[in-house]
């Protein structure tokens, strides 16, 4: 099940759904479109963010050393402000990877308070 919000623009404010919301999303592999949400990102569910950016494309590498672009294939993924992965359930990694949102795992806010790093 995918819900679609209109798209999300930066400098708007979100809340991220509760992880039983964002389940109902996922495959069997935990993914939305081949994206996953992974452990770290719970966290941040029931919180508020703002969007920083909008996100197309992004580098990767992998352990073997190679490297390469990945392109969405879809154009709802976005970044939140500030938001870094801990690598806290990736065997303490601690790249700080930025962490990708799908706009179907987020809710957008009128009131624009943002809850982010626990301030109200």
């Amino acid at each position: 099940m995918k819900e679609t919000i209109t798209k999300l623009r930066p400098g708007d404010f979100v809340e991220v759904k509760a992880p039983e919301e964002i389940l109902r999303t996922l495959d069997a592999d935990g993914t939305l479109d081949q994206l996953p949400f992974m452990p770290e990102m719970v966290e941040f569910c029931g919180r508020r963010f703002q969007v920083s950016k909008r996100v197309v494309k992004t580098c990767y590498y992998t352990k073997a050393g190679s490297s390469g672009m990945r392109k969405f294939r879809t154009d709802d993924v976005v970044l939140l402000d500030g938001l870094r992965c801990s690598g806290a359930e990736h065997d303490g990694c601690q790249k700080a990877c930025m962490i990708f949102w799908r706009e179907a795992w987020l809710r957008k806010v009128e009131d624009g308070v943002s809850t982010q790093f626990g301030r109200p």
